[in-house]
């Protein structure tokens, strides 16, 4: 895993890496988007605040980023982070604080030694980011 991409984050239910993978920062995940609750799916395409906490042998990092109204949150097994604007089926949040070269390299380095990820998804009601057209 190297965890070098600069724009994107993404934790897959797939079991295994590819060196194109360079954005995967987390396999064999227990969830994909289409299995997050649907209220939490409706605040993400109102525009809500969303933060990922990523855990790992004790060594955390978070990446805070919004939703958007052209979110799918449908893939069911891949959910990535974007900093940029673009909305698919797969993206969890855009405009995101980190991209997977961003994250504490030593919470990288647990996870490739082998370290169980501990994955945490919130949202936040009531924060919202004003979304336009030209976002798309």
């Amino acid at each position: 895993m190297s965890a070098r991409h600069r724009t994107t984050l993404e934790i897959t239910r797939e079991d295994y890496l590819t060196p194109k993978g360079d954005c995967i920062v987390a396999v064999r995940s227990e969830i994909g988007l289409s299995d997050l609750p649907d209220d939490m799916k409706r605040e993400i395409r109102r525009g809500a605040m969303v933060v990922l906490i990523i855990c790992s042998a004790g060594v955390c990092d978070s990446v805070v980023g919004w939703g958007h109204p052209g979110l799918g949150l449908s893939d069911p097994v891949r959910m990535i982070v974007r900093r940029s604007t673009y909305t698919d089926d797969k993206t969890l949040m855009i405009r995101a604080s980190k991209a997977a070269r961003d994250l504490d390299r030593r919470l990288i380095n647990e996870i490739r030694g082998g370290g169980e990820v501990e994955v945490l998804i919130g949202v936040i009601p009531g924060v919202y980011v004003h979304v336009s057209e030209s976002l798309r």
